[in-house]
C-alpha cells in the first residue's frame, strides 16, 4: 500500500515538473523547492513514521506479553493455592466428622453407664430399705423379749413373788418367738408344777440353748424360782448378745451401703461430666463441620473464578 501511495506521488511530482518547464517563460524555477524534493521529504517523513509505529507496535506486543505472561503466572499460582487449600478443608471435615461421630458414641456409652450406675444405687436402696425395716422388726422383737424376760426376772426374784403374775409372766417369755425350744419345756415344766427343773443351759455351750430337757420327778406343786431365775438370766444374755450382733451387722450394712452408695454417685457425677464435656467437644466438632464446608465452598468457588479467568487469559493471549 505504501509502494502505491509512494509511486502516485512520484507520478504527480513529475507532472508537476514537466508542467513547470513547459511554462516556464519569464520566471525561473526556485531550485530550492523542485517537485522531486518534495517527494524526497514526503518519503522520509513517511519512512520516519512508519519506523516510530513499528517501535510503538512492538513496544505494545511486549507490554501485552508481559501482562500475559504475569497474569498466568499469577492465575496458575492462585488455582494451585485454592486447591491445596480445598484439599486441606475437604480433610479438616473429614476429621470433624469422624471426630464428631467417635464422641456421639462416647456419649452414648456413657448414658448408658450412667444409666446401670442409677439402676444399681436403686437396688441398692431398695435392698437396704429392706434391710432396714427387718432389722428395725428384729430388734424390736429383741428389745421386747428382753424386756419380758427382765420382768420375769424381776418377779421371781422378790421373796414373796404373786405366782399368778410369775405365771403370767413366765406363758409370755414360753410364748416369745426367740425363746429356744429347751426354755419352752422348762416353763412349761414349771407351771405344771414340776419340782425338778433342769437348767437348759448347763449342757451347752454360752449362746447356745439347746434345749435339751431332763424330765423333772415331780416332788409337789412349787415353784422353782431360783433355777428358774438362772435360765431367765441366762435366756437374757443370750437375747442381748443376739441383739448385739444384729446390730453389728446393722451397722455394717449401713456402712457398705454407704460406701457403695458414694462409690456410685462418684460414678455417676464422674460420667455426666464427662459426657457434658464430650457434648461440649461434639458440638465444637460439629461447628468446625459448618465453618470447614463454608470455606471449602468459597475456595473452590474462588478457584473456579480464577480458571475460568486463566482460560479466557489463555485463550486471548
Amino acid at each position: 500500500m505504501m509502494m502505491g501511495l509512494l509511486t502516485t506521488l512520484l507520478c504527480s511530482a513529475f507532472q508537476a515538473h514537466a508542467a513547470l518547464l513547459s511554462t516556464k517563460s519569464k520566471h525561473e524555477v526556485r531550485a530550492d523547492v523542485t517537485p522531486v524534493q518534495k517527494v524526497i521529504q514526503l518519503m522520509t517523513e513517511m519512512h520516519a513514521k512508519g519506523v516510530q509505529e513499528k517501535q510503538d507496535e512492538e513496544v505494545a506486543f511486549t507490554t501485552f506479553k508481559q501482562w500475559c505472561d504475569n497474569t498466568r503466572d499469577a492465575k496458575r499460582e492462585s488455582v494451585a493455592k485454592a486447591e491445596a487449600l480445598m484439599e486441606q478443608f475437604s480433610a479438616d471435615v473429614a476429621k470433624a466428622k469422624s471426630d464428631a461421630n467417635e464422641l456421639n458414641e462416647g456419649i452414648m456409652e456413657l448414658d448408658n453407664a450412667i444409666e446401670g450406675f442409677k439402676k444399681d444405687q436403686q437396688s441398692a436402696t431398695e435392698v437396704r430399705t429392706k434391710e432396714r425395716s427387718e432389722y428395725d422388726e428384729t430388734h424390736a422383737d429383741y428389745s421386747a423379749s428382753i424386756d419380758a424376760v427382765e420382768r420375769a426376772i424381776f418377779v421371781l426374784s422378790r421373796q414373796d413373788f404373786d405366782r399368778a403374775q410369775a405365771a403370767s409372766l413366765l406363758q409370755k417369755v414360753a410364748s416369745l418367738r426367740r425363746t429356744p425350744p429347751g426354755a419352752q419345756s422348762v416353763v412349761a415344766s414349771l407351771l405344771a408344777a414340776d419340782d425338778d427343773i433342769e437348767d437348759p443351759f448347763a449342757s451347752q455351750t454360752p449362746g447356745d440353748v439347746g434345749m435339751s430337757v431332763t424330765a423333772p420327778e415331780a416332788h409337789g406343786y412349787e415353784f422353782q424360782s431360783g433355777k428358774v431365775v438362772t435360765m431367765l438370766k441366762k435366756l437374757k444374755d443370750k437375747f442381748a448378745d443376739e441383739k448385739h450382733e444384729l446390730e453389728k451387722a446393722e451397722m455394717n450394712g449401713k456402712h457398705a451401703y454407704e460406701m457403695a452408695a458414694e462409690d456410685l454417685h462418684s460414678s455417676i457425677d464422674a460420667a455426666e461430666k464427662e459426657s457434658s464435656e464430650k457434648a461440649k467437644a461434639k458440638a465444637e466438632a460439629e461447628q468446625g463441620v459448618a465453618a470447614d464446608k463454608g470455606d471449602l465452598a468459597d475456595t473452590t468457588s474462588a478457584r473456579d473464578e480464577d480458571q475460568k479467568y486463566l482460560d479466557g487469559v489463555m485463550t486471548q493471549c
